[in-house]
């Protein structure tokens, strides 16, 4: 069955700017950061960019209605190794880039690019920027056009193409790119309906967007404390953040609309942290070391993981008022963008220990209340969790994995002995060492295994509070999960670098193996 894509040029629309990019541009509507050039090539003249990294120009323009949907077509030369972002100020709301050259072969000819937008304010801008670090990428645009739309057009789509089991096209967010920054919206339900409007557009039957992101919860779930915030972008221009703990149900609006109009929606979910867990926690390493439980990973070298070690903390709303009262998080502490995560080293691995019955207890609770909640919309197909160093429903590498209660529960189960001292006040990186030099195979097999029949837990918690076992829970296994760069500290030695890449693999392969469990 033969789908006609859009054809763009025939849609109803109306010119509101336009501008040839090799014209001089000597008025204070037009900028540059980087000396640019205009190139006289084969395949037409276009204005250059500086080669420097983040070289940029752009123009200033006027828009008559900030309520309609507008066309964004640019043309540029795919001619040389390019990078391009393309952005209209300090918002998603028309955000796109192009790569040429690389791993695509060049045509050596101009080309076309469409983006659907809705304008955030009457004063619009376009900026074209070299975006390739370190590699010389830069920006090349030949001309660029602004259309005004009435609406946009539905696809014609057979009703057999709309069942996500038959057909699934659609769009994934890796980061919840916030109402009030994207779209042109400033509140969910505008939000929601330009999702659905540019979907019938398009195609597109699934949406995939987070619904736990870097610090818990960002839907109003009883289970953990919510961890929602909103960027909005002002008429001056300004990003300001806004936090709600008292805020409308967005998901359950969204999967209501969605049901209406026969679309589906996954979940996503990139599960770090949960202000349930740092409850519980215990990063007291003289505590641990004399017997206290903690449901903190220990390490190779003995000592608790303390946090993350990512880029991810500052995204914590529940530190907003600290960052107001400092004037701002450039001048708080580490430890006042989270819970209190303390970067005590660079070893990056999840900061909880997925195999602790406290960790387990509270993901089961938190995956039944979101399939009592959520688990009677039709739209719903379920939910997926991404995998990277971080995540902690595993341990990702060898470097973690060494307390207690999940060592003498591998030894209980397996019947090997490592007769170390549980009094021992080095126990943790001796059990390290014992495991490299015996049983190493055993020891990742084993928890391969213990991580599966988690996995399978929450699942089955999902589908029985759901009542629906259709319901899917998907593993998306990013690509820098099995890399020595986020699979091992840069600090250790080459030899453990191939053992964690080793392990990172395996386990992602046992993943595979036994998908159909899953």
């Amino acid at each position: 069955m033969k789908i006609e894509k859009i054809d763009f040029d025939k849609l109803d629309k109306k010119l509101i700017f336009e501008k040839d990019c090799t014209e001089d541009t000597l008025d204070g509507n037009y900028f540059e950061i980087g000396k640019t050039t205009i190139v006289n090539a084969p395949c037409g003249s276009y204005r250059q960019a500086s080669k420097t990294p983040h070289s940029r120009f752009g123009y200033r323009f006027q828009l008559k209605n900030k309520q309609k949907p507008h066309l964004f077509v640019v043309e540029y030369p795919d001619d040389a190794r390019r990078f391009i972002c393309m952005q209209n100020g300090t918002t998603y709301d028309n955000t796109t880039s192009v790569v040429c050259g690389g791993q695509y072969e060049l045509s050596y000819q101009m080309k076309r690019l469409y983006a659907i937008y809705w304008p955030r304010w009457t004063d619009d801008s376009i900026v074209f920027t070299s975006c390739g670090v370190p590699l010389e990428e830069p920006a090349a645009i030949k001309s660029f056009k602004i259309y005004e739309l009435e609406s946009l057009p539905q696809a014609d789509l057979p009703k057999e193409c709309l069942n996500s089991k038959n057909r699934t096209f659609g769009v994934q967010y890796e980061d919840p790119c916030n109402v009030g920054n994207s779209e042109g919206a400033f509140e969910y339900n505008d939000w929601i309906e330009r999702h659905i409007e540019f979907m019938k557009m398009t195609g597109q039957n699934r949406l995939i967007y987070p619904i736990n992101w870097y610090h818990g919860p960002i839907i109003p779930v009883k289970s953990q404390p919510n961890s929602r915030f909103n960027t909005l972008a002002m008429e001056d221009r300004k990003l300001y953040f806004r936090s709600a703990f008292d805020y409308q149900d967005w998901l359950e609006d969204l999967l209501t609309k969605f049901d209406r109009e026969n679309l589906h929606f996954t979940g996503s979910l990139t599960l770090m942290r949960l202000g349930g867990l740092f409850a519980k926690w215990n990063i007291d390493q003289s505590s641990i070391e004399n017997g206290k439980d903690t449901i903190n990973n220990m390490l190779f070298d003995g000592k608790v993981q303390t946090a993350v070690n990512d880029w991810t903390a500052i995204f914590n709303p529940l530190m907003f008022r600290k960052w107001v009262d400092r004037g701002g998080p450039a001048y708080a502490p580490f430890e006042e963008y989270t819970y209190g995560e303390k970067h005590t080293n660079s070893y990056k691995t999840p900061l909880f220990n997925a195999l602790h019955p406290e960790v387990e207890r509270q993901l089961i609770n938190y995956f039944e209340e979101l399939g009592e909640r959520y688990g009677s919309h039709k739209s719903l197909d379920g939910f997926q969790i991404n995998f990277w160093h971080g995540t902690m429903l595993w341990y990702a590498n060898l470097l973690c994995g060494y307390d207690d209660y999940s060592f003498t529960l591998f030894e209980k189960e397996t019947g090997l002995k490592s007769n170390i001292n549980s009094c021992d006040k080095e126990r943790f990186s001796k059990r390290y060492e014992w495991m490299l030099a015996n049983c190493k195979d055993e020891f990742v097999s084993w928890r391969c295994e213990k991580i599966r029949s988690l996995i399978i837990k929450i699942r089955d918690a999902l589908r029985r509070k759901s009542k629906r076992k259709d319901l899917k829970l998907t593993l998306t296994i990013w690509n820098e999960t099995a890399y020595p760069a986020y699979a091992h500290s840069v600090a250790y030695q080459e030899d453990i670098t191939a053992e964690t890449k080793q392990y990172g693999n395996r386990l992602i392969t046992n993943f595979i193996k036994k998908a159909g469990l899953i």
